[in-house]
């Protein structure tokens, strides 16, 4: 997805640097406008997925401000946003070979072994990176998975897996990430599929994830005494070894991360129908729900200066409301008194509702 952080640091030359946050995003387009105009500049746009003429339509007229030379790079899977974008020049990459792949899948499930141990998994292990049809998410995926399994006969069932012989949408990269997926504990399975509502490509806050588990009971399953913070943080150390999150950041007292998309269609995938995402925009309102199963978690993205709205079908039992805007701020009604009301009384089993910006 194409972005623009709240916390953002544009490198423009070596004389300019633009760091803004918490700012609207036109606000951001202006400031960009005023630091590059007449200057020579490269930007890199990595993962681009929208397909939207409209959310290129800022940029552009924002970036027609710098000299000539210019340039804009895009890393995509889709072949139309290149031509949606207006590419000039588009190249194919191919695919890592499996040499590579089972490099990388070395590298993250037996980075703390000897070169000879390396020899002795390198076998079972080229056919494992083989399965990978040349994609980097699935070697670490698998690198992750690998990492807790011991001996040769651990990798070997993972290498002859019935899970290998379903039939799905996105098969290449599901089939990893379900094998993953049905390695972890329990509870932090629970813990995963939540992250569905995380918006994609953009970083969430690890402590706000952990309260939210915790909210929804999904911490503490396991009857441990350990505080529920601390047993949490525990939950996604544990996904993190699984190379489930990417895009880290530290700042004071605090840690973010992404998941990748494909990662967050995974989740998607597992918890069909019980997701709802509701895209508040002017003269239209839309839903998309994954499947037919009980309404249980909803998100709302509301366009800039529109609200929350007041009704929200098939509410009854929604156990949490995750709303995004670019406006929503404690000083700005961005939920009426009305929707409010209207949501409370109708979800009677709520355990979460956030705004955030």
């Amino acid at each position: 997805m194409m972005k623009m952080s709240n916390n953002i640091s544009l490198g423009l030359d070596k004389q300019a640097n633009l760091k803004l946050e918490s700012v609207p995003l036109d606000a951001l387009l202006d400031e960009i406008r005023k630091s590059i105009k007449g200057k020579k500049y490269l930007l890199v746009l990595d993962d681009v997925w929208t397909e939207k003429d409209k959310d290129f339509e800022g940029l552009n007229a924002a970036f027609k401000c710098g000299a000539p030379g210019s340039r804009i790079l895009a890393t995509t899977r889709k072949t139309t946003v290149a031509t949606i974008m207006g590419s000039s020049h588009a190249i194919q990459l191919n695919n890592l070979s499996q040499e590579i792949c089972w490099s990388i899948i070395r590298n993250v499930a037996l980075r703390e072994k000897d070169q000879r141990t390396c020899e002795e998994f390198k076998p079972v292990g080229l056919k494992i990176a083989e399965k990978c049809k040349g994609l980097p998410l699935v070697a670490k995926t698998l690198g992750g998975l690998l990492r807790f399994k011991t001996g040769i006969q651990g990798w070997e069932n993972v290498l002859n897996s019935e899970l290998w012989r379903l039939e799905m949408v996105h098969k290449d990269v599901f089939v990893p990430l379900l094998l993953s997926y049905y390695d972890l504990p329990s509870p932090v399975r629970r813990c995963f599929t939540y992250l569905a509502c995380a918006r994609k490509d953009t970083p969430f806050d690890v402590s706000d994830v952990i309260s939210h588990w915790m909210a929804h009971g999904y911490v503490g399953l396991d009857d441990d005494d350990s505080p529920l913070e601390l047993k949490g943080f525990e939950y996604f150390k544990c996904l993190e070894a699984r190379c489930f999150f990417q895009g880290f950041e530290y700042g004071n007292k605090c840690l973010a991360c992404k998941i990748h998309d494909l990662v967050h269609d995974f989740a998607l995938f597992l918890t069909r129908g019980e997701f709802m995402v509701l895209e508040v925009s002017k003269g239209n309102t839309s839903s998309t729900m994954n499947g037919e199963r009980t309404l249980r978690h909803l998100i709302v993205i509301i366009e800039k200066g529109l609200h929350f709205p007041e009704f929200i079908p098939n509410a009854e039992k929604l156990r949490s409301v995750v709303a995004h805007g670019n406006n929503i701020r404690d000083d700005c009604a961005v939920i009426s008194e009305k929707a409010m009301c209207n949501l409370f009384n109708q979800a009677r089993r709520l355990r979460a509702v956030v705004m955030q910006s």
